[in-house]
């Protein structure tokens, strides 16, 4: 029998086994008895699509194909009675029995527990009886979840941050387990990372911009990456030689190479985020510019950023939407300006140095992005991917922002524009315009101190500086 990628998968022997030892031997014993013979799969709390697959010589017409869906039947514990999936998203039973056509052998609940099930779960659960029901046989059994039932589903609790976090880990966990075996597939493997890859952006956008629950994540995913590459044997290969690297349509190794982790965080940004919220993007670009920041595809998920900034500075939109304005208006700066300033607050220091390095994509990837928007094009930053020429945009971009009538806005241009002006220096880099400016600053700091009678301090946000002071020599 072959699951694919269940989440939150217990027998209620195990759980039962919490309390006692000798439930706890006696599933582990029944489980391998019979495990050719007899399927029994108990699942608590599933919320995702379950799918049994025997082998088709070993099985009879009426339960060939059976794909079962985790809503199918569920039994609440609590009311004694079948509920619903979105009645019951955890307190509830499945409990599925596949009989084997050549044995014909049934291994019944009622055989093993006592009255912790209803009768009803004993039935045999075939093509014919789940049938049954639809009289003119037009009926179909579900389907593969789509992912907008599957995103319908994700739960997620600020208050209980760890037990997401064990969540995500215990699938990551699993899809590692699952591709060493032998006969599994890589197509399943592959759509099982897409899903728990959307998921995390999910939570992600979900988290506090300000939690330390982001960090928490981008450690889950430098401990992955950090299991190396897996080996499995090759397929009707008895050998020990006959081994090879799990690695993705796509190239990537398995968990070395993080598969399909940068390409779907770069799909939802370019594809998704603008439909999103500001506060889901905020969210959502912590977690990308850590992730970035720490080493993790830190090239590919770059690409978000300069999406990102393509988006906000260089291309011709307006400030902020007037109180005139209908909810149709267009995306603003306003709106995409905070997650950039979360770039820069967490990345600024990879992004300088790509700059620096005049780091660009293959040619025809990621073209969109590439090429500098209507208003850097204009400016005469030519480059595509990035360059100097496109940083010291960005910089004036958001001085010209800071100058601006829109005091939210301004602020957050202005802390913006300030990362920038002391990056290069803080890591080494020579920036143009940079010490000028901070030379600038400090002339105005010493002036405001004597203007102040030499006591207390002065921050750099407390002056108001000119972002012509940036200005190349």
């Amino acid at each position: 029998m072959y699951i694919k990628r269940v989440r939150h998968v217990e027998t209620p022997f195990r759980w039962l086994g919490s309390k006692h030892h000798a439930w706890r031997c006696m599933a582990a014993f029944l489980e391998i008895l019979w495990w050719k013979h007899c399927f029994v799969m108990t699942l608590i709390g599933s919320n995702h699509n379950i799918s049994i697959n025997e082998d088709s010589q070993n099985q009879h017409e009426d339960t060939a194909d059976m794909r079962i869906i985790s809503q199918s039947l569920f039994w609440d514990k609590n009311r004694h009675k079948l509920g619903s999936h979105e009645m019951l998203p955890r307190a509830a039973y499945l409990l599925i029995v596949v009989t084997n056509s050549k044995t014909q052998h049934r291994l019944a609940p009622s055989n093993i527990l006592p009255p912790l099930l209803p009768p009803v779960f004993s039935t045999r659960l075939t093509r014919k009886n789940i049938m049954a029901d639809c009289e003119d046989g037009s009926c179909a059994l579900p389907g593969p979840m789509t992912r907008a039932e599957k995103r319908a589903e994700y739960k997620y609790d600020p208050s209980n941050a760890l037990e997401t976090w064990k969540d995500l880990q215990n699938s990551l966990l699993s899809l590692g387990t699952q591709s060493l075996e032998q006969d599994a597939e890589l197509a399943d493997i592959e759509q099982g990372l897409h899903d728990v890859w959307d998921e995390l952006i999910h939570i992600a956008m979900a988290t506090p911009s300000t939690s330390a629950e982001h960090d928490r994540l981008v450690t889950l995913i430098l401990t992955m990456r950090e299991l190396g590459t897996f080996v499995r044997k090759n397929k009707g290969v008895l050998e020990s030689d006959g081994e090879e690297l799990v690695t993705m349509s796509n190239g990537q190794r398995l968990w070395v190479d993080l598969p399909f982790l940068a390409a779907d965080l770069q799909a939802f940004w370019s594809y998704e985020a603008m439909s999103r919220t500001a506060a889901d993007r905020l969210c959502l670009a912590v977690l990308t510019a850590k992730l970035c920041a720490a080493g993790v595809c830190s090239t590919e998920l770059a690409h978000c950023a300069l999406w990102l900034f393509k988006e906000t500075l260089e291309t011709e939109r307006p400030i902020m939407v007037s109180s005139t304005e209908d909810h149709d208006s267009p995306i603003t700066v306003s709106d995409l300006l905070p997650a950039c300033l979360e770039w820069l607050d967490h990345a600024n220091f990879k992004l300088a140095r790509l700059c620096a390095d005049g780091y660009t994509y293959g040619s025809g990837k990621h073209a969109n992005s590439m090429t500098p928007g209507a208003l850097a094009a204009t400016a005469g930053v030519n480059q595509e991917g990035f360059s100097m020429a496109r940083w010291l945009f960005w910089r004036r971009r958001l001085g010209e922002l800071y100058l601006s009538d829109e005091q939210k806005v301004s602020k957050r241009a202005r802390k913006a524009f300030d990362m920038m002006a002391e990056t290069g220096r803080t890591m080494g880099i020579d920036i143009p315009g940079e010490k000028k400016y901070l030379d600038k600053v400090f002339e105005a700091l010493d002036k405001e101190v004597i203007a102040r009678g030499g006591k207390g301090c002065v921050g750099i946000e407390e002056i108001e500086i000119d972002p012509t002071w940036a200005t190349d020599d």
